[in-house]
């Protein structure tokens, strides 16, 4: 949830970009815990959280269905 907060200051101060914007929507509208842009801003690289390896297959293939690339990681 933070991480969706966060996201949203970053749009209001205009540095999240359109291309991260929609990205975090993807991950959001398919089961992500949260999702917010990472680096400087604008430059397409977001980090999104899942719950498990099912809803993060759904928002990686819902990334790479819009035409851009998904990484999948898990801690521990």
């Amino acid at each position: 949830k933070l991480m969706s907060q966060n996201h949203k200051l970053l749009q209001d101060i205009t540095v999240s970009g359109e291309i991260n914007d929609r990205l975090v929507d993807i991950a959001l509208n398919h089961g992500a815990l949260g999702a917010k842009m990472t680096g400087t801003g604008r430059g397409g690289l977001v980090i999104a959280l899942a719950e498990n390896e099912e809803v993060q297959n759904n928002i990686a293939n819902a990334i790479e269905k819009e035409g851009y690339d998904a990484w999948k990681t898990m801690i521990g």
